[in-house]
């Protein structure tokens, strides 16, 4: 392997001016556009709940959660279920959408009347099938907030 002339050296062992000059400044707009992008775009938070879930028909079913309604949860949210024994990767889950919410007598319970479009076929095309009921985990895509609001909501609500 033959030896590199000085010129080579100088050239190979030094920083280039440009970037010595304006590497800083790249760095600093490509952070700030970064920063701008998280304020614009907004994405939903994910409320994830275990229930139990019913049909009521061919495309509606009752989905009944233990413990206290979140105020978050409104009509038109969209919702996914991953049936329990029927995996999720594998399998898909059941989408839908939420119809009404409503607090049940005990208090410590309440229920969602969904949607199904596709009825209790999953993503995947899987046809949940067998019963009448199933343990499912929900996740329910509730409002849809930009990075500095949920900074912002979270410094406010905790002192």
């Amino acid at each position: 392997m033959k030896d590199h002339g000085p010129e080579v050296r100088e050239i190979m062992g030094s920083t280039p001016p440009w970037f010595t000059r304006n590497g800083i400044g790249v760095v600093l707009l490509l952070f700030s556009l970064l920063l701008a992008f998280s304020g614009w775009y907004r994405y939903p938070d994910v409320l994830t709940r275990k229930g139990i879930v019913r049909m009521n028909g061919n495309k509606e079913a009752t989905l009944e959660i233990l413990g206290e309604p979140d105020t978050s949860i409104r009509m038109g949210q969209k919702v996914t279920l991953g049936i329990t024994g029927y995996p999720e990767l594998e399998d898909g889950v059941v989408e839908g959408m939420i119809m009404k919410t409503e607090q049940l007598p005990t208090g410590d319970r309440y229920s969602l009347l969904l949607q199904l479009p596709n009825g209790m076929v999953t993503r995947f095309g899987k046809k949940i099938a067998g019963r009448d009921q199933w343990q499912t985990t929900v996740r329910i895509f509730t409002e849809k907030r930009s990075f500095w609001n949920r900074l912002a909501k979270s410094f406010y609500h905790h002192p």
